[in-house]
């Protein structure tokens, strides 16, 4: 078993802590459409968006900060 400090953990902790994971319903989900809507929608108004597909419909939204989190 590997053991890992608090300390070795807070980084990542303090660099995901702004990434909720979200679910999108539909077929076939396309990276250029969901790039798409995040450039149109959320990137004019809230900064710097980036997102990660996980599978299909399972996406890793990473907000730069707290409150842009919030407001999306």
């Amino acid at each position: 078993m590997v053991s890992v400090s608090d300390k070795e953990v807070a980084p990542e902790v303090k660099r995901w802590g702004n990434a909720p994971i979200g679910y999108v319903l539909g077929q076939d989900l396309q990276f250029m459409a969901m790039k798409g809507f995040v450039d149109s929608e959320w990137r004019r108004t809230y900064g710097n968006v980036r997102f990660f597909i996980i599978e299909p419909g399972v996406l890793v939204f990473d907000f730069e900060t707290a409150e842009t989190k919030q407001l999306v």
